[in-house]
């Protein structure tokens, strides 16, 4: 049964606003909705007889024979189509641009590559979001994904936003257009909601499981990392409103169980250097493609990661000279703030967490065997059985939609402080 949408005039075909041809695209936006196009056979017509049949005058509410071929029923009543290619016009795309406020609803669950497809495509679909653009584009990522979208706010990130496409003012600067979310910032917190679900599922395939609720925990951990200097990121970590004490005990056992997946549970030396590395990034993306296997494969791989994080030759020759691949200007730049720009030691994430949760006097030293154990006995010492998970299942990205994704989580599209604006920690 088609679905069949009310409009203002259901037999009528001389509406202006579908006045024109039809374009080539029209059945790309059906096809970008799953909808197959409604086609008209020739076969559905009375096959033409030698017979003659006697002569009527047609009336407006009765057509002729020869328009049977072309007649539209639905719920009923036959509508006259003169035109085969206008089944299109009448498809459940086009009836939604007739009502707004139900495209709004059914366009907050579309799939965010689909929806921006559908933006390029279809003027009239770009001038309705247009009206109403910063409310779509919270829809998506609130729909999609509630928690990320209220860690990374959009204000927080000002090169992922673009002016208002219905030019309203900004009411803090005045004569001034305001900026709004864009369609990459969408793109941007649904990597990174993805992302995460994806890093603790591949803990928990090693048996290195988290608590429930600790994705919020790991997400704030990112932010911390797009920030560039120790001023805002004390700042952030210090705010009771955006790090609880349960968020600094959920990052701290993430500290630990990375350094679990890092060392031999036998021949280990137990050594924090890998997780300390990793943490130093720009990006958790890099965590990510190390538990995934896509990097740090190789002794040489590991090596050059050394050299942008730390390294510094104490050579004045060596000094601006590439080594082992790594530009010159790279060497030992992720360790100062700024990444390079700064001439203080930046901060990891680690460090910051764990000075304040001793600042808070939270005593987490007495949990640390509570969280080695957590995930393999329960309260009675009893061992937790297998959850059967295996590595493949449940990973949350594909490689083809990874491949779409992972360029809107690259630091240097951010501004150069870190990517976060200037005084932007403040939880609006």
């Amino acid at each position: 049964m088609d679905l069949h949408l009310p409009s203002n005039e259901p037999n009528s075909i001389q509406d202006s606003r579908y006045s024109t041809s039809v374009s080539r695209d029209d059945g790309e936006l059906l096809m970008a909705l799953h909808i197959p196009q409604k086609r008209l056979r020739d076969s559905d017509s009375p096959p033409q007889t030698s017979r003659k049949r006697p002569h009527t005058t047609n009336t407006p509410d009765q057509p002729s024979y020869q328009d049977a071929g072309s007649l539209n029923l639905q719920h009923g009543s036959p509508s006259i189509l003169t035109d085969p290619t206008q089944a299109q016009r009448h498809g459940i795309f086009h009836r939604l641009l007739e009502h707004p406020e139900l495209l709004h609803e059914v366009s907050k669950h579309i799939e965010i590559n689909q929806l921006v497809s559908l933006y390029s495509i279809s003027r009239t679909f770009q001038n309705i979001v247009n009206k109403r653009f910063t409310s779509l584009v919270l829809a998506v990522a609130t729909t999609q994904a509630l928690e990320s979208s209220t860690i990374f706010l959009y204000k927080c990130y000002k090169s992922l936003c673009t002016i208002d496409p219905a030019t309203r003012m900004n009411e803090e600067v005045q004569s001034k257009i305001r900026n709004v979310p864009s369609f990459r910032w969408a793109r941007f917190v649904l990597y990174r909601e993805h992302v995460v679900e994806d890093i603790i599922h591949l803990l928990a395939i090693e048996g290195h499981h988290l608590p429930p609720g600790s994705s919020a925990s790991v997400k704030k951990v990112w932010f911390l990392m797009d920030i560039g200097d120790n001023a805002r990121r004390i700042g952030v970590v210090r705010n009771r409103s955006i790090w609880s004490n349960q968020d600094l005990f959920y990052a701290t056992m993430l500290f630990v169980k990375l350094d679990m997946r890092f060392n031999d549970p036998v021949q280990g030396n137990g050594s924090p250097d890998l997780r300390r590395m990793l943490l130093a990034q720009r990006s958790l993306s890099t965590l990510w493609r190390v538990l995934r296997r896509e990097e740090l494969t190789s002794n040489l791989e590991l090596a050059m990661m050394y050299l942008q994080w730390k390294y510094t030759p104490q050579d004045q020759v060596l000094q601006g000279q590439d080594t082992i691949g790594v530009p010159g200007s790279k060497l030992g730049k992720l360790q100062y703030e700024g990444w390079g720009k700064g001439e203080n030691i930046l901060l990891r994430p680690d460090e910051i967490i764990m000075r304040e949760s001793i600042r808070r006097k939270l005593g987490f030293q007495r949990k640390y065997l509570d969280m080695i154990l957590y995930g393999y006995i329960d309260k009675d010492f009893n061992d937790i059985p297998a959850a059967g998970l295996k590595e493949g299942d449940g990973t949350f990205l594909a490689e083809g939609r990874k491949g779409e994704l992972s360029n809107l989580d690259d630091p240097a599209s951010h501004n150069g402080d870190g990517g976060t604006s200037k005084g932007k920690e403040r939880r609006r």
